[in-house]
């Protein structure tokens, strides 16, 4: 007997309008309620829906002639993507949320809504609350990477021609905000490897484009491909000057990249940059063995996002490979991070062989009980790229083996930030599990053992600090653990003296660095306030000028101008150069350190050769001296010398060749 039941096309058609979309839309709803932050790559999924969504209402036109039912599908889709914006409009991680906006304002132009006024006025606000001007620049390249896309787009689109001379004004006016916004955030960083990186970015964001910006200068300019091209070929000057093989490296590799994609021409000279990073990473194998891995990492990525599968999945596996050799903690997360590019290339069955046949086996060889569990859950979010539910599975059992331990049995900072790592990572592959994780962590600061004045001797806050800057990622981690530290700080001050107390805090601010400058400014001033006038005040000036310059925050300059002012209050030449050697001291191996050397330097140009001549701060200066530049080391070294032998034969110093008249 045959069915009778008949089925209706319009019913057909609306419940695949509905599901293409609802099934992301309620995922990422999930997503903010818990995190109040989303997975980039389900608003990916989720703007692709939509488009797909807005193609079957075209269909219906062909299937039902009936102008009810498409303005009934087009008010459904335009419902919908109104839910989507409020979602979106609930996330408080600027880079997810700004990155979300692009991808919502091409959404929104492909769907047919002309309205894009708020969506770019609130991309714009997401941008500007980005701390870091270098990840400012690249998600500011991201909005420019999708606006060269949308406007290619609806350049395909049959539609009303003042329709579409609208859209791309606003367009183009975002477009022209963005590029001066990054060409700020390029003046702005104040060392070769950062605008390297940055110009890289800007040339990738552009590459798309064929619009004309105008500058501050009243300058009119071509943003195309031709300019993608000579900024790239700036990025690379800028990498000239660059001494560490890793950074250059990954910026050889990049702009072979954007070459690959920019011309034909251009894809000779893209090979022979690839050769040349690829030789730096193997060179440098023996010496640094995780940061060639690392980079032979991203080459292979960049190569598999041109379509060289092949060589691409030999060099993600000898990566892996190198990175092992050794599976210490450092290692295994280069390893996973070398997977997790593989996933984001979309590489997915070598990211699921490197996870499975060595990353895994390496955590479980792993020892410590906590940094075991830690490591499972950041191989959760690698294991989602591939499947779900087994990003879901490791995040349980990582959470799991976490609780049967007690914060007591933490032994170093690293389990501490590991943890903060994990429970940030698996946060899209299971939430709740992540929760679990962070409860751990929140568990540690409220120990009475975290509260013991002995503890900050065995367990540097930096790893809190670096936990502070990983939970940032997720608004709703952060948000609660920043709640506890500050809580925890109180309680810290109560049984900790000041100079110790201080020095915590500046162990903080380091740890955080660039991923929250205002709260750095803050806990860097409250250490300096409270460190003024105790014995190891100079030795906590020149920690806390170390941290402002890691934080790429303005208060080098102000603190060493303290340091200078509270030096000359000193009478002794000895005092006064130990004083300032102490902070030296601490200031090796950064760009403060040359500048506060020179000021010695001349203090020490200045004072008495008899007094120098005596002096043993001069001998400790020297060896310091030699740590910063042995070549101005030795220089300093023998014009002392040189003043000793005169005094030694007898000679006047201009001091005592004054007549009584000259004073």
């Amino acid at each position: 007997m045959g069915c009778k039941g008949r089925l209706d096309p319009r019913e057909v058609l609306r419940r695949i309008i509905k599901n293409i979309i609802q099934r992301n839309l309620r995922l990422l709803n999930n997503q903010v309620k818990l995190l109040r932050t989303y997975d980039l790559a389900v608003w990916e999924s989720l703007s692709q829906g939509f488009i797909r969504a807005s193609k079957f209402v075209k269909l219906s036109k062909k299937i039902i002639d009936d102008s009810k039912f498409e303005a009934e599908a087009r008010e459904i889709i335009s419902s919908l993507f109104d839910r989507a914006i409020k979602i979106l409009e609930k996330g408080r991680n600027p880079d997810h949320k700004a990155r979300a906006l692009g991808k919502a304002i091409r959404t929104a132009v492909l769907i047919g809504m002309s309205d894009i006024k708020s969506l770019i006025s609130h991309a714009i606000k997401s941008l500007n609350e980005i701390d870091s001007e270098l990840d400012r620049a690249r998600t500011a390249s991201y909005l420019l990477f999708e606006v060269g896309r949308t406007i290619n787009m609806l350049s395909k689109e049959e539609r009303a021609r003042r329709e579409v001379i609208s859209l791309m004004e606003h367009l183009e006016r975002f477009a022209q905000n963005i590029y001066e916004k990054i060409i700020t955030c390029i003046t702005i960083l104040d060392n070769p490897e950062s605008r390297a990186k940055a110009l890289a970015y800007l040339a990738e964001g552009i590459r798309d484009l064929s619009i004309i910006v105008r500058r501050e200068d009243n300058k009119v300019e071509w943003l195309d491909v031709h300019e993608a091209e000579l900024v790239a070929k700036e990025s690379l000057r800028e990498a000239e000057s660059i001494n560490d093989f890793y950074v250059r490296g990954i910026i050889k590799s990049y702009v072979a990249y954007l070459y690959y994609t920019l011309s034909l021409d251009l894809r000779d000279t893209a090979e022979k940059l690839y050769d040349e990073a690829v030789a730096l990473a193997i060179k440098s194998v023996s010496k640094n063995g995780r940061e060639a891995a690392d980079l032979l990492g991203q080459i292979a990525f960049t190569k598999a996002l041109i379509g060289q599968e092949g060589e691409s999945e030999t060099l993600f596996q000898e990566a892996c490979v190198i990175a092992l050799k050794c599976p210490n903690i450092e290692n295994i997360l280069t390893a996973l991070r070398i997977a997790d590019l593989a996933g984001k290339s979309r590489m997915l069955r070598t990211a699921g062989e490197l996870l499975d046949q060595y990353i895994i086996p390496s955590i479980r060889s792993i020892k410590d009980g906590i940094k075991r569990a830690a490591l499972m859950a950041v191989a959760a979010d690698v294991a989602a790229w591939i499947d779900m539910s087994w990003g879901a599975r490791l995040a349980i059992n990582a959470a799991e083996e976490v609780w049967m331990y007690s914060p007591e049995d933490l032994k170093d900072g690293e389990e501490m930030y590991l943890l903060a790592l994990g429970a940030s990572k698996a946060a899209f592959a299971d939430p709740d599990s992540a929760w679990r994780i962070l409860d751990f962590v929140l568990s540690i600061l409220r120990s009475d053992l975290a509260r013991l004045s002995f503890f900050t001797d065995y367990i540097s806050l930096e790893w809190f600090g670096k936990a502070y800057r990983e939970l940032k990622v997720i608004p709703a981690f952060w948000s609660i653990f920043r709640k506890e530290l500050k809580a925890y700080l109180n309680e810290l001050r109560k049984t900790l003296s000041r100079e110790k107390f201080s020095m915590a805090l500046i162990d903080l601010a380091y740890g955080i660095g660039e991923s929250d400058k205002k709260y750095v400014i803050e806990l860097l001033d409250r250490a300096v306030k409270s460190a003024l006038g105790k014995e190891l005040e100079s030795k906590i000036l020149g920690r806390a000028i170390k941290a402002a310059q890691s934080a790429n925050v303005s208060l080098s300059d102000n603190y060493i101008n303290e340091m200078l002012k509270r030096a000359e209050q000193l009478n002794d030449f000895d005092e006064t150069m130990n004083y300032l050697l102490d902070a030296l001291e601490e200031l090796i191996e950064t760009d403060s350190a040359r500048k506060l050397a020179k000021i010695i330097v001349d203090i020490v140009s200045e004072a008495d050769p008899r007094v120098k001549s005596v002096s043993k701060s001069i001998h400790r200066f020297i060896k310091l001296l030699r740590r910063i530049d042995v070549a101005w080391a030795n220089e300093i070294k023998d014009l002392i010398k040189e003043e000793r032998g005169f005094i030694d034969k007898g000679g006047k110093t201009y001091r005592e060749t004054r007549t009584r008249r000259d004073y």
